[in-house]
């Protein structure tokens, strides 16, 4: 870290602390809570976004390949959750116990314990 670096993080963390304590007087007054301390708040967050590095912008293709990663985890579980419950319903209606999921676990409301 550069010397510049160094200072940026401590008057981050300054602010923060400051922030901490507004925060918490603002919380222990509640209604009661002076002009000043709203301000003092709003001006300390304005500040810290102005500090604060902001993430490098994601490019089209990375969100993409994100967005069909989390759709198709997605996806596998809605069709776990199909499963058990066409088994839930199929047990149900023909008074059957139900047929233990895939991975081992009940689809019954039973715990085992020992």
């Amino acid at each position: 870290m550069t010397a510049k670096q160094i200072d940026t993080a401590d008057l981050i963390a300054a602010h923060e602390a400051h922030l901490r304590q507004l925060y918490l007087s603002r919380a222990q007054l509640g209604i009661a809570t002076p002009p000043h301390i709203h301000t003092e708040i709003a001006r300390i967050e304005t500040e810290l976004d102005r500090l604060r590095p902001s993430p490098a912008p994601l490019d089209i293709m990375t969100v993409y390949r994100l967005l069909a990663a989390d759709i198709m985890r997605l996806d596998a579980q809605i069709g776990s959750l199909r499963r058990l419950v066409e088994n839930d319903l199929l047990a149900r209606a023909t008074g059957r116990a139900p047929r233990p999921s895939p991975r081992g676990r009940s689809t019954g409301g039973e715990r085992g314990g020992g």
